[in-house]
């Protein structure tokens, strides 16, 4: 507890605010955090860690900071408007300008599409089965959204580099988004403001509605045989015999069934 303290008082005391490290500690020893709220309160009566480091932060508040603050949904969106600029800072160099000059390339075949999604993977961004430093760093892999708000980041600069050079090769924002589709989701909901542009929207919404309709067509090849066989027995049922008329020399005709 008194680690949290004393990264707390690191971070108000720093003339550029910059949470990582309380975010880190409170995700890492989550199971302190209930105890430290009722004991030690005074901990997080700094809004700026409040807010950054607790996606429940409204529900304290009130009492910690005497206002309402805005209710999160599934994750901390005060967290990732603080963390733009300082992940954006951090990858600029070796990912978002290497996108941005992949795309304007012009070029766009299977290499270029793995060399796209290979910026964008979590083994170059965190460093998973490397023994070097990730892309990120140390304590930006460990947080838990970290890798969405890179990945945000990195679709708004294909964005802005299709738009700006005037492309109308939606190829990468397809690879994007078929690789990616949560954080499509979610910046479709939250980031509207990104792209205007119909064409990009439709690729988006076509991508999230993918798995959806995969469901649905392997549903229906499950009950397609036995619609089928449903279909045979009811036809056998209403079967009606072939039957031939004969008429007799009297003039008498009868029915009989031909087998």
């Amino acid at each position: 507890m008194l680690c949290f303290e004393a990264i707390n008082l690191g971070v108000m005391s720093s003339p550029r605010y910059n949470p990582i490290c309380a975010v880190a500690f409170v995700q890492q020893h989550s199971i302190l955090i209930p105890k430290m709220l009722t004991t030690h309160p005074e901990y997080f009566i700094n809004e700026h860690i409040l807010k950054s480091t607790l996606l429940n932060a409204s529900t304290y508040a009130p009492e910690l900071l005497g206002k309402h603050v805005a209710v999160n949904g599934s994750y901390n969106k005060y967290l990732e408007t603080i963390m733009m600029p300082i992940i954006s800072a951090r990858i600029n160099d070796t990912v978002l300008n290497p996108i941005s000059i992949l795309i304007k390339g012009g070029k766009w075949d299977l290499s270029v599409q793995e060399q796209l999604l290979h910026y964008v993977s979590e083994d170059y961004l965190t460093g998973v089965g490397r023994i070097y430093t990730s892309t990120l760093g140390q304590n930006l892999s460990t947080l838990e959204d970290a890798l969405n708000i890179s990945r945000i980041l990195m679709f708004k600069v294909i964005l802005d580099t299709i738009k700006e050079s005037g492309s109308k090769n939606y190829a990468p924002v397809e690879a994007f988004a078929n690789q990616y589709i949560n954080v499509i989701k979610r910046i479709l909901d939250d980031h509207s403001d990104y792209t205007t542009n119909p064409h990009i929207i439709d690729i988006c919404q076509q991508a999230i509605s993918a798995p959806l309709r995969d469901v649905i067509q392997l549903e229906l090849a499950k009950v397609e045989p036995v619609l089928e066989e449903s279909a045979s027995s009811s036809s056998s049922l209403l079967k009606v015999e072939p039957v031939l008329e004969v008429t007799l020399l009297g003039g008498e005709e009868v029915a009989l069934i031909d087998s």
